[in-house]
């Protein structure tokens, strides 16, 4: 057996509906009347895909004899068969070899009856031998050729002794056809092998009028790697081969069932679109006139599926075989594994069995190749283990949770501990989902879970957090995922006081994730000290659940400290969950990308650069189930983006993420290099607008304090930019002092509004603890601006030094945004005198990073209650009533709005709306 490779979770089909591709260089395409045509070394035939197919007259048809049909051994079509859409390009195509594979009952044989009957030409003799009674693949040339014989379209031969020696000269003999032959090989699966397949491709290769289409049920991967290098090849697969809506409809239509719309694609689902069991279905329906409401269909799949595994398995119901498949059926997918562990009484490889009698099929996936059932199969043969073993099933749910665990498949060993109603096992399978990060699933998980006793699952805090986490990965669930965060968090203090040491670091740690969601920075990060000084405290090998989970609980222990202002102690539990992860795992990249992201946010752009090529070195193929884990070292790329002047890339990644961003925690951090895009762009005005709606949007997870000054601190540059200074002063009033964004942009407000010697004296303060690069470079940069303009050049050059430095060793470049065109031209000035080599490479590392600040702006100055009666001026509220609103005299109001109107240098009450609108005060 070797399993198919392509495309995950699909079987491959090499043919599209308006082009086949061939080996030789011919492609079909389609004619001005419709047609279909394929062009290539052969005369050209037009394939009138609406009916019976005629070759256009050439010379070689003077020689031919007079075309006769000839139908030797093609099965009868039934008056009920549907014209299958899909199959009729792949199947009109001029291919030397035809592949039709896919589960027995399929309808592989019915639509190549079809094809041969109605729509190969008629001078054309079809030839079908049924493999799959009395031929091996040492007797298939013989057969095929005494077939070939007794029809006449070979001369007589003497037989041959050996296999090979018989198939070298039946495939001489196939060069010698008196007319063209097309002949099908049902069964295939019954003769295919290397050997087999490499002779069929020889004789086709040799015999210019001879068509082989083969059926068979397992892939016929062999066959297509031997001849899609040197012959015309047309594939159909499963997927082809499954009814659509409109061919079900029919179906029904004809066994003159009536149904409404919602019934057919009931059946549809119910049965996968397989052929057969479609035609059982509507068989029942026309003599017991079933329900076929969707309500219903899992009950209808199963009834007419018990059919349908009678003619799928070769043994009888009973069976050691069918009691393994039967077994095997509580898996989504199969490995080797898993099905030796399911049914370890059964000798031999219980999944070559599968293939062979079409009960599923091999499909890719990113850990390797796993095999499905076909699901109306697996359906079936579930109902009669539910029937025959019903103490069974328990335990081996269990087997499959166990080994989905193992194999990092959490959302596989969720489904499955869900199925068992085990609370306890389904906690453990929720935390492996956590650990992943995964979010594939998630909207059917949900239904899953929501099916669980929910007081009970209330009591326990770690489910209900997972519960929490599924709803919040949904936008639509925003505010339930809050209720359950809640929930979480109140059950885990209750939980902790009476937990033993190993529980309650994972409690802990559950307290911290759930608070930093909520938007409670302060207390996750206390949460978070907590667990890790518990962690500390415990030895490896102490408690197993501990050890299993230490590398996603550092990891998020980390992301909480991030989350609440504390950068460096974050970065260093990532760093200790980084340590713990083996290397090139979908941890490890995770950790890596985290460390990536944090760094680039921070503007240490040295590091984040390293972090991201390691975090690139051991990437997994991008899928759905991932964009959790890959937002962070996708923040990175816009940081370093940005900072390599390639604003398009950043832009477009953005838009990338902007689906994604409803939900993701980390939004805060995309929100504020976004601001930084609008800035650099000149579309400040636009920019701080976007940012304000961002902030209110409530879709998105509660940002923690930290971030939202950091956002905030964002805005007042962006207001800044679009020459809203009293607008920007504003916003930072309530920031903390100890926010380093907030204190480098209050000192540029400052310095911007003429208010010098308060901006110097926070340029000049000491470096904070969490203050990245960005920061510190900037404040450098302007406190040299402000030395220079004083006539202090040692000073402006010293400080100057210290912000080449930081540059050099990986500092961001973007600090240079904060700079008015004037202020780098003075220090443009300052570096062209020191002669210093250092500081010309600096500034001219400035060239193409655009000055969007202006220089000179002034604020009004409005006091706290001037600011409230300007409000109520814009809402149209006369002074009398302002006056009893705000509990003072009239004329104290009068006064105060005079005292607005020289400040804003207007007249009358609408100038004063304008002016400050335009300010950014309303």
């Amino acid at each position: 057996m070797v399993p198919p490779t392509g495309a995950s979770g699909s079987i491959r089909s090499r043919y599209a509906p308006a082009t086949v591709s061939t080996a030789c260089g011919r492609a079909r395409t389609d004619g001005p009347d419709g047609s279909a045509r394929l062009r290539g070394t052969a005369p050209p035939v037009t394939i009138d895909l609406t009916g019976p197919v005629r070759p256009e007259p050439d010379d070689r048809a003077a020689h031919d004899e007079p075309a006769t049909p000839l139908l030797l051994g093609v099965p009868q079509v039934p008056t009920w068969h549907v014209p299958r859409t899909l199959l009729r390009d792949p199947f009109a195509a001029d291919a030397s070899l035809v592949l039709v594979h896919g589960p027995a009952g399929s309808g592989k044989s019915m639509a190549l009856a079809a094809w041969a009957r109605s729509a190969l030409p008629s001078d054309r003799a079809v030839v079908w031998l049924d493999l799959t009674v009395g031929t091996t693949p040492g007797s298939l040339w013989g057969r095929l050729r005494a077939t070939l014989a007794e029809a006449g379209l070979l001369e007589p031969a003497q037989e041959m002794r050996g296999a090979a020696g018989r198939a070298a000269r039946v495939a001489e003999d196939l060069a010698g056809l008196t007319r063209p032959v097309t002949v099908v090989l049902d069964g295939y699966q019954a003769v295919g092998g290397a050997e087999v397949d490499a002779a069929l491709v020889r004789a086709l290769r040799g015999a210019d009028r001879l068509q082989v289409a083969v059926a068979t049920r397992s892939d016929p991967v062999r066959l297509r790697t031997e001849g899609e290098l040197v012959l015309d090849l047309v594939e159909v697969g499963p997927a082809e081969l499954r009814f659509d809506r409109g061919e079900v409809a029919a179906l029904l239509a004809h066994a003159e069932v009536q149904v409404r719309a919602e019934a057919v694609e009931t059946v549809r689902a119910g049965t996968d679109g397989l052929a057969i069991a479609v035609r059982a279905v509507a068989i029942v329906a026309a003599h017991r006139d079933p329900d076929l409401t969707p309500e219903r269909a899992g009950e209808l799949a199963a009834a007419v599926a018990h059919g349908v595994v009678e003619m799928l398995a070769t043994d009888r119901a009973g069976s050691a075989y069918l009691a393994a498949a039967r077994r095997a059926s509580v898996a989504e997918v199969l490995t080797p594994e898993l099905a030796a562990a399911l049914a370890p009484d059964l000798p031999g490889s219980l999944l070559d069995r599968f293939e062979a009698d079409g009960l599923g099929a091999w499909q890719e996936e990113s850990a390797g190749p796993v095999f499905v059932l076909t699901p109306v199969v697996r359906g079936a043969l579930r109902s009669e283990l539910d029937r025959a073993d019903p103490g069974a099933v328990d335990g081996l749910l269990r087997v499959v949770m166990a080994q989905a665990i193992e194999a990092d498949q959490p959302y596989r060993a969720l489904r499955a501990a869900i199925e068992t109603r085990d609370l306890d096992l389904v906690t453990v399978a929720s935390i492996s989902v956590w650990a992943v990060g995964e979010e594939r699933d998630v909207a059917e998980v949900i239904v899953q879970v929501e099916s669980l006793p929910l007081p009970a699952v209330a009591a326990r805090p770690l489910l209900a957090m997972m519960l929490a986490v599924f709803y919040n990965s949904r936008a639509e669930h925003r505010v339930r995922a809050l209720e359950w965060f809640a929930l979480a968090a109140g059950a885990f203090g209750v939980r902790a006081l009476r937990a033993e040491p190993a529980e309650r670091v994972v409690l802990r740690t559950g307290e911290s994730a759930a608070m930093r969601l909520l938007g409670r920075g302060r207390r996750a990060a206390s949460a978070a000290h907590a667990a890790l000084d518990q962690l500390a405290v415990l030895r490896p090998g102490q408690d197993a659940t501990v050890d299993a989970l230490a590398t996603m609980m550092h990891r998020h222990l980390g992301i909480s400290l991030v989350a609440g202002g504390e950068i460096a102690a974050g970065t260093r539990a990532i760093e200790h969950s980084l340590a713990l992860d083996r290397p090139g795992t979908p941890s490890a990249f995770t950790s890596l990308g985290l460390l990536a992201g944090f760094a680039a946010a921070q503007g240490e752009m040295a590091a984040a650069r390293s972090l991201a090529a390691a975090a690139a070195q051991i990437e997994p193929p991008a899928r759905l189930d991932m964009p959790y884990a890959r937002a962070p070292l996708e923040l990175a790329r816009i940081h370093l983006a940005i900072e390599d002047g390639d604003l398009a890339r950043a832009a477009d990644l953005l838009r990338a993420m902007e689906v994604e961003l409803r939900t993701n925690e980390f939004w805060p951090a995309f929100a504020e290099v976004q601001a930084t895009v609008d800035l650099w762009c000149g579309r400040a005005a636009a920019g701080a607008e976007a940012l304000s709606q961002t902030m209110r949007r409530g879709l998105r997870a509660p940002a923690t304090a930290a971030w939202r000054a950091r956002l905030v601190a964002a805005r007042a540059v962006l207001a800044l930019a679009a020459g809203q200074s009293e607008r920007a002063r504003t916003l930072l009033q309530d920031l903390p002092a100890d926010c380093p964004a907030a204190r480098t942009t209050r000192a540029r407000v400052l310095l911007s509004t003429g208010r010098v010697a308060e901006g110097t004296g926070l340029l000049a303060s000491p470096d904070l603890p969490e203050e990245g690069d960005r920061s510190r470079v900037a404040r450098r940069l302007m406190l040299a601006t402000v030395a220079a303009a004083d006539g202090r050049q040692q000073v402006a050059l010293s400080v100057l030094r210290e912000a080449a430095a930081l540059v050099a060793a990986g500092g961001s470049r973007t600090a240079w945004l904060l700079l008015t065109a004037p202020e780098r031209d003075r220090l443009r000035d300052l570096a062209h005198r020191s002669g210093d080599r250092d500081l010309r490479v600096l500034l001219a590392g400035a060239d193409d990073i655009p000055a969007p600040l202006r220089d000179g702006d002034r604020t009004v100055d409005l006091t706290e209650r001037e600011l409230v009666v300007l409000r109520h001026l814009a809402d149209g509220t006369e002074l009398a009533a302002l006056a009893v609103e705000l509990h003072v005299s009239h004329n104290t109001v009068k006064s105060q709005v005079r005292s607005v109107y020289r400040k804003l240098g207007v007249r009358s009450r609408a100038d004063a709306v304008s002016r400050a609108r335009e300010l950014g005060l309303l």
